[in-house]
């Protein structure tokens, strides 16, 4: 599969139907922050800590290595304040 295929269905998947349904900001647009939180599977990942990951999928095809470094440790710096100031308002 080629670089610009993989691309298209990144595209596909984030912005337009894909192969498995509706697109993820369609998804998205239709939650709310209790339900993005929560774990109903105690042992799987919330959409919370899902969502970030596919981000950075789309973004580190074009980025630099040390770049990408760079902006993953600020990212995580702000999840962790973020998650905790959710945790005082939950």
């Amino acid at each position: 599969m080629s670089i610009e295929r993989i691309k298209y269905q990144m595209r596909k998947t984030f912005y337009s139907d894909a192969w498995h349904g509706g697109s993820v900001m369609e998804f998205l647009s239709e939650i709310n922050a209790k339900e993005v939180a929560s774990r109903p599977l105690k042992a799987r990942h919330s959409i919370w800590e899902l969502v970030p990951h596919m981000e950075n999928w789309k973004r580190a095809k074009d980025e630099d290595p040390a770049r990408w470094l760079h902006r993953m440790r600020f990212a995580f710096r702000i999840a962790e304040a973020t998650l905790a100031t959710y945790n005082e308002l939950a």
